[in-house]
């Protein structure tokens, strides 16, 4: 071996042991293997045995650092010690490791994964948990020139596992040989699917960077290392590097396309890579798309030929607008490629496109085949299909058919015999149509037949609530183990009866599976007490972990059990962080005085961010500058998208982590600020104007991504916004993608855009991205589409206007200053789907009658009109299909929430189906209506309340509200019983009030209820007179559900003691109305204090600085803390 080779192999030897010892202190590293060890056990993998250890690890490196005990970090410690975090009563593996090695390259981590192709599948799969991420911790930690090329590619595909699966940021190899960044970028472009909008970010940052240096000599930013500052005007997009980028392509800037060569472009178009790599990418801005396009365009001699590459484009196809007919053949391949586009507007392409298309004849049931999940815009035209034909298309899982068209199906497959018995391969055929069958046929099934596994779980796959509980019902008596093989929506709905006969289950079968919290609550409090290192592998089981449970850990297992838990953030409530974080920190204080002003890199390293973030303000600021750089890697991994996950020490961490990127605000660059991760969004207007303007600018576009922004930063965020980009009316359609959820903070303000092209498409990209954007920004998108410039409509009005010599339609000005001229037509109806709520009544009035025929069904799905408007639609719809009473059962399901508007009287008379109830359930009926609406489903169904099951009082969801006391009186207690679980009434009160005695006859005295029966009785809670809601047991009230908590009577909040007030916990301690607020005693207002703060006060203890105790189910810290939670949580 040459004397470079050695070199390089010594290099590798001493990246290993480092490696090694990283796994040790990297809480990143660990938590990323923990996660993979978890999805082995998940996906049913045997932990390896020593043989299969020893067969990868058996030459494992020395070790280079000595544990706390003195006993040395090798893999294989490393591999017992995260194997052991996830599993309960693991015994570790011991294997002799021989003193010396007769190669070097024996004990690399490239030799390692080489030998992982010996061992089994399941060994394998815990192998990789430690060895992924050690491999891209090497990989970002590798010297330039150290690793030849093959071992560097063995890293790298280790590597991806950790990339796939372990979310958070990623880090970057600086500085990289040009043939690694080759391999590294072909590398990440197989696992963009996988990667998240901030990582793909990332990724190209980066990568532009690396790319410039490497490919042309230069350097994006400020010269360095020797390099000169890159010429704006670079083309820096080759072929070659086009090719590289893969589907990051999707993250680079318009500018950049526009100055990409074009022959090198064209090229890459053409070539066979192109069409996979659009096919990769999740989501593309407008304004690259479109650049895109025009260069494409470029490529070809016209746009007839263009039409010829449509199956090539991907997401590019979402803003393709035909300039001409399309035959049949392009019309079924650009509606393929607008499958997976959710602007709302291609509504109107989309049919126009399904009406040009010719179904006649053998190629039917291929163009279903070939739109796959588009199919549903061919609407009744799957009548055209065969029984055999009907087969196919139902067995193809690519295809996504609308509820009509699986009725179709049912309709066409059974003839006339809708009610009939299936047989069991009937049922596997149709189990892709389930959700679409009549209750009856759920009655007739056999349950032998439900009981095969196979046919089990592809028919349950799909089916909606009722259906799972008649599921349920129809399968009988079974075992606790055959209840937890059930498919998961049929787990769900069963009652906690069930879980009684728990003694033969495992913990590990019980934490694999989901469950809703009421049985979670069940099964921890039963079987915990079998399963000492239970949090050690929780699942989201977790939703059922108490503050008592958590506070029953002994001290020396409290960092293992927040690790755990930590892997799960989406199952944790508020008062399960707080718990647990108090816990932590007193076990913390307990060891070492002044614990926090004195931790190591090490020590900080290992509490997870989500509980670290809630150590007290006066905590953060103790923190010594040593640990700075373990600060803010764990601030970087915050998620803090929901609201259980966050902290009144925000304001102080925020402080704390600028801080720690440098005294002078003024000198920090957009690199440092990104460093803040979420905390970014935290930062106070005031601190950003100190930034230099190219990084206030940067950094506000950063802030795009925000999910929320503090209340008292938001109007100096606004004028921070107005200053730097300008005013809204301004603004070009690329500048409203840049600003994301900045948009939000002109919620208050006479906020308008310009109507140039592009901006519509713009601002419906960014509400399509954001299910909880503010109703202004759907109103300007009304505006916005009613006005586009470019639609048919608007030319057609702009037309009549120039041969019109008067002026009578005067503009409409909308709230928010916009004009809108016009009324609806087919055309802007389809395009503004839920957003039709916004015309006005005078406009919906002058709709022309065959328009509202023909876009009844979306019009009818708007939940949201008011009463004005609903007069006026009803209208309308007596005016197409004459009074309510004559109206079939295909019109009144198509009428949808417009039948809110007829009196009690006429839905009285209405023919309501069963299956459009779980449409009409989201309108948002009166008392009286769903009083009326009941009494036409009982009468055109043939209903009695006596006569109703489970899955009929599921399937009636919020129209139980309708039955009166009499009638509720009739219902079934058995099946009463089955039904609660999956029942989330919002009824009135007094409704409530009226099932009281049926709930305390179905499941006890209140006094007696549990945690978890209190969780699945939901709002029945409501309707308890105030002494026997008092006389519930402290230990339920955190459990009660967050629906219940604003329907409670105040004078039933009143009647509490105070301990049962702060028994709530934060949680729903939040979700207190004013009303309730007013009718509570100032001591009970203390309490409810406390319970927001999330502690208890308590007695100092001789023994203890801060011993934790628990009371009443919940664990509390005598210091003050989150007392602003209340606010910042909102």
């Amino acid at each position: 071996m040459g004397r470079k080779g050695g070199t390089v192999l010594l290099l590798m030897f001493c990246a290993v042991l480092v490696t090694a010892a990283n796994m040790k202190t990297d809480s990143k590293i660990r938590a990323c293997a923990r996660q993979l060890m978890k999805k082995c056990k998940q996906e049913g993998y045997k932990t390896p045995d020593t043989e299969q250890l020893a067969t990868v690890l058996g030459s494992d490196v020395p070790a280079v650092e000595k544990n706390s005990d003195n006993s040395p970090i090798s893999l294989l410690s490393v591999f017992n010690s995260v194997l052991g975090s996830v599993s309960p009563g693991y015994t570790r593996s011991s294997i002799f490791l021989g003193k010396s090695h007769s190669k070097l390259s024996d004990i690399s981590l490239p030799g390692m994964i080489q030998k992982m192709s010996n061992v089994s599948e399941s060994a394998a799969c815990f192998l990789n948990a430690v060895v992924a991420p050690l491999a891209w911790n090497a990989v970002t930690q590798m010297e330039a020139d150290m690793e030849p090329q093959e071992k560097y590619e063995t890293l790298l595909s280790a590597a991806k596992t950790a990339i796939e699966m372990c979310p958070g940021k990623l880090n970057f190899p600086q500085p990289i040989m040009r043939n690694h960044l080759v391999s590294l970028l072909r590398m990440l472009a197989e696992v963009y699917p996988m990667t998240s909008e901030d990582q793909r970010n990332e990724v190209i940052k980066w990568a532009v960077d690396q790319i410039k240096e490497k490919f042309f000599n230069c350097s994006s930013s400020k010269a360095s290392s020797g390099l000169v500052r890159c010429k704006e005007s670079l083309e820096w997009l080759t072929t070659e590097i086009l090719n590289l980028l893969g589907p990051y392509l999707s993250e680079v800037t318009p500018r950049d396309i526009d100055l990409a060569p074009e022959q090198q472009f064209c090229k890459f178009f053409m070539s066979s890579e192109f069409k996979p790599v659009m096919a990769k990418i999740v989501t593309i801005k407008p304004s690259l798309a479109k650049s895109l396009l025009q260069k494409i365009k470029g490529c070809l001699s016209n746009d007839k030929e263009f039409v010829n590459y449509l199956d090539r484009l991907g997401p590019l196809a979402c803003y393709y607008e035909p300039t001409s007919q399309l035959a049949s053949n392009e019309s079924v391949t650009l509606l393929s490629a607008l499958s997976n586009c959710a602007n709302p507007g291609l509504t109107t392409l989309k049919k126009k496109l399904a009406g040009s298309i010719n179904l006649k004849g053998q190629n039917a049931l291929q163009i279903f085949h070939q739109l796959g999940s588009g199919a549903k815009i061919l609407g009744d035209k799957i009548k055209t299909l065969n029984k055999e034909e009907l087969k196919s298309l139902v067995n193809d899982s690519s295809i996504q058919l609308s509820t009509k068209q699986k009725r179709m199906v049912v309709s066409t497959y059974m003839r006339n015999d809708t009610c009939k018995e299936l047989s069991k391969e009937e049922l596997k055929v149709l189990s892709r149509v389930a959700d679409a069958l009549p209750k009856c046929i759920y009655k007739k099934v056999k349950s032998q037949d439900l009981r095969d596994p196979e046919v089990l779980e592809k028919f349950a796959k799909g089916v909606r609530k009722s259906q799972a509980v008649a599921i349920f019902t129809k399968l009988g008596t079974m075992d606790v183990t055959e209840m937890i093989n059930l498919p998961d929506n049929v787990r769900l709905v069963a009652s906690l009866r069930l879980l009684e006969n728990y003694a033969n289950v495992s913990w590990s079968q019980v934490t694999s599976k989901r469950w809703r919290r009421a049985q979670a609550i069940f099964l921890v409090e039963k079987m915990i007490q079998r399963f000492s290192n239970w949090f050690r592998n929780v699942g989201c089981v977790l939703l059922g972990v108490t503050c008592g449970q958590i506070e029953a850990v002994a001290n020396s297992e409290v960092l293992a059990m927040a690790q755990s838990f930590a892997d799960t953030p989406q199952c944790l409530s508020k008062a399960q962080v707080i718990c647990v974080s108090q816990k932590l920190f007193a076990t913390f204080e307990s060891q070492r005085p002044e614990y926090f002003k004195t931790i190591t890199m090490e020590e900080l390293s290992n509490i997870p961010a989500i509980f670290l973030i809630q150590l007290l303000p006066e905590k953060v600021k103790d923190l010594p500058e040593s640990v700075c750089a373990a600060f803010l890697d764990k601030m970087e991994m915050l998620n803090l998208s929901r609201t259980s996950l966050r902290s009144a020490s925000l304001p102080v961490l925020t402080e704390k982590a600028l801080s720690c990127l440098g005294s002078n605000v003024s000198s920090l660059t957009s690199e440092n600020m990104r460093r803040l991760g979420p905390l970014l969004c935290e930062v106070p207007p005031s601190t950003l104007r100190l930034l230099k303007p190219d990084v206030l600018k940067t950094t506000l576009q950063a802030m795009a991504s925000c999910y929320r922004f503090p209340e008292e930063h938001q109007e100096g965020l606004l004028q921070l916004v107005q200053e730097t980009f300008g005013n809204p009316s301004t603004w070009t359609s690329t500048t409203v993608e840049e600003m994301g959820r900045l948009l939000f903070l002109y919620r208050n303000t006479t906020f308008s855009l310009s109507r140039q092209p592009g901006m519509k498409t713009a601002l419906s990209y960014l509400l399509n991205m954001d299910e909880n954007a503010p109703e202004f920004l759907h109103k300007t998108l009304f505006d916005l589409t009613v006005n586009d410039p470019s639609s048919t409509v608007t030319r057609r009005k702009r037309e009549a206007s120039a041969n019109s010599n008067t002026n009578n339609n005067k503009p409409v000005s909308s709230d928010n200053g916009t004009s809108i001229t016009g009324d609806p037509t087919v055309e802007l109806i389809t395009q503004l789907g839920p957003d039709n709520v916004y015309w006005t009544v005078k406009q919906l009035d002058a709709m022309e009658l065959n328009t509202f025929i023909e876009t009844v069904d979306i019009l009818g799905s708007v939940t949201n009109y008011s009463p004005e408007q609903l007069q006026v639609l009803s209208k309308k719809a007596v005016e197409a299909y004459g009074q309510p009473v004559s109206m079939n059962e295909t019109t009144v399901e198509d009428l949808g929430c417009i039948c809110q508007g007829f009196t009690d009287d006429e839905l009285m008379k209405m023919n309501f189906p069963l299956r459009s109830l779980d449409d009409i359930s989201k309108c948002g009926w009166n008392d009286s209506q769903i009083r009326a609406v009941w009494k036409a489903l009982a009468g055109y169904n043939s209903l009695t309340p006596q006569g109703l099951d489970a899955s009929d009082m599921v399937a009636l969801s919020s129209f139980m509200c309708g039955l009166s006391s009499n009638e509720i009186k009739q219902l079934n207690v058995t099946a009463f019983r089955e039904a609660v679980p999956s029942l989330s009434l919002q009824c009135s009160v007094e409704v409530m009030q009226r099932y009281k005695n049926l709930t305390v006859s179905t499941f006890g005295e209140s006094s007696t209820w549990t945690s978890a029966v209190v969780s699945d009785l939901g709002t029945f809670i409501a309707g308890l007179t105030a002494m026997e809601f008092a006389s519930l047991d402290v230990s339920v009230f955190s459990h009660i559900s967050r629906d219940c908590i604003p329907l409670i009577p105040p004078v039933n909040i009143a009647a509490l003691s105070a301990a049962k007030i702060e028994a709530l916990g934060p949680d729903n301690a939040l979700l207190i109305t004013s009303e309730q607020r007013a009718a509570m005693s100032s001591e009970q207002l203390t309490a409810l204090h406390k319970a927001i703060e999330g502690y208890r006060q308590r007695e100092a203890q001789s023994d203890s600085k801060a011993p934790p105790l628990a009371i009443g189910g919940i664990a509390f810290f005598k210091p003050l803390l989150f007392f602003m939670l209340g606010l910042i949580l909102l």
